[in-house]
């Protein structure tokens, strides 16, 4: 579900990742092994959150992390 709310949801495709990558020439291999390390590092960190916090949803976590100020997020 993180990854199709990304790029299935017309965010970005496959094709598009590819040619924003491949723009930078063969430094593109490991740029792209970064970004889905830090992409899947996120997701597990905020997944973990949501655990610890007992979050049933994008809004309640947001409440546990900004308080008063979570109509901004």
């Amino acid at each position: 579900m993180i990854f199709a709310s990304i790029a299935g949801a017309g965010f970005a495709s496959g094709k598009e990742i590819w040619f924003y990558f491949a723009g930078y020439g063969w430094i593109c291999y490991p740029l792209i092994i970064v970004a889905g390390i830090l992409f899947f590092a996120l997701s597990f960190m905020c997944l973990q959150f949501g655990k610890k916090f007992g979050a049933i949803s994008v809004r309640s976590m947001n409440n546990t992390i900004f308080g008063k100020l979570s109509f901004i997020a």
